[in-house]
């Protein structure tokens, strides 16, 4: 297996454990270090983390409990820990939902909250650390493919176009998505919200505009805002013309039937209107054919979004002269 084939292994392992709840997040990381050990590149890197005495690091952190857990100063074994506690939790060792509230204080009653708490504060830095050393050990023994046909093999699933004056709406929609729906972070292009941009280096307009007709799923993020900037325009028009579906989503005050044509055909949702972004939801989910988590999980997260799409931007106020600014996803 090249280097290639085998992360795409590991990230589907590591999106079960992410996806996983209460009652199956065992079984996900038993699946996941399962995997592990049958990708080279991947075992080679865990292979080289330091020896962690767990026990006597959960002893001292129960004694300091009130100072936070104990992690240690120096990334490798700051990666070594939390390996090994996700490890003790495959064997049954550890409990996720005791362990975030005896180490993290951490009272919800919720099971499944627990769990989401434990994979993101202990395996999303875990899995997320392992594939950056993997991909440098690829680089070192130049297993990776040249840039423009590595950047070919990994369109995005959702791509968000929006404008750089709505970093904050996006960020709040993107979160939604994530909680909602059964996707990961790394299936999202929303290149002004941190951690879903570009990578340094890649040839910024031949790879959004592949993205932005590839993508499973196009959401256009229509504000008052990003109906003046011209790249947003191209960018809708450039799906468009593919005849792939696209959701245009309107919010800051932005009424659905005030677009442009050819948008004015297309059924927008208004992200302000709870009911809408709940539309808008069921739709994503069903572009990619992937399952919505328990609404439960991410009620919060739809409030959150419906409340910043009804507001307005206060920076456009404060700062008129940057409405031709170019959009975040050109950044």
């Amino acid at each position: 297996m090249n280097y290639h084939s085998q992360t795409e292994t590991y990230c589907e392992a590591a999106r079960e454990v992410q996806h996983a709840g209460h009652s199956d997040i065992r079984q996900a990381l038993v699946l996941f270090f399962n995997v592990i050990d049958n990708l080279p590149l991947y075992k080679a890197v865990v292979e080289d983390l330091p020896t962690i005495d767990l026990n006597r690091l959960l002893k001292d952190a129960r004694a300091q409990r009130e100072s936070g857990f104990p992690w240690p100063p120096d990334l490798d074994s700051m990666l070594a820990v939390r390996w090994e506690i996700c490890l003790a939790t495959s064997t049954g060792e550890l409990v996720p939902w005791e362990f975030m509230f005896d180490y993290y204080a951490d009272t919800s009653r919720h099971l499944d909250t627990l769990v989401r708490a434990f994979v993101s504060k202990i395996f999303l830095p875990m899995s997320d650390a392992i594939k950056k050393r993997a991909r440098t050990c690829a680089v070192d023994k130049d297993a990776v493919m040249p840039q423009e046909a590595r950047m070919s093999t990994m369109n995005k699933r959702v791509f968000v176009s929006h404008c750089s004056a709505d970093t904050d709406l996006a960020r709040t929609l993107v979160a939604l998505l994530v909680s909602a729906c059964r996707i990961e972070h790394e299936d999202i292009r929303c290149t002004s919200v941190d951690g879903y941009s570009l990578e340094a280096g890649v040839i910024t307009d031949s790879v959004l505009k592949r993205e932005a007709v590839e993508s499973g799923c196009f959401i256009g993020l229509l504000t008052p805002d990003s109906l003046k900037s011209t790249y947003v325009i191209f960018e809708l028009g450039a799906r468009w013309g593919s005849g792939r579906k696209m959701i245009p989503l309107v919010a800051h005050g932005l009424k659905k039937g005030s677009l442009p044509k050819p948008l004015d055909a297309i059924n927008a949702k208004d992200a302000a209107v709870r009911s809408d972004l709940l539309d808008a939801v069921d739709a994503v989910a069903q572009a990619l054919g992937v399952e919505k988590r328990q609404f439960s999980l991410w009620d919060g997260d739809l409030a959150s979004a419906v409340e910043k799409a009804a507001g307005s931007r206060s920076r456009a106020e404060a700062d008129p002269t940057d409405q031709d600014e170019l959009p975040g996803a050109l950044l």
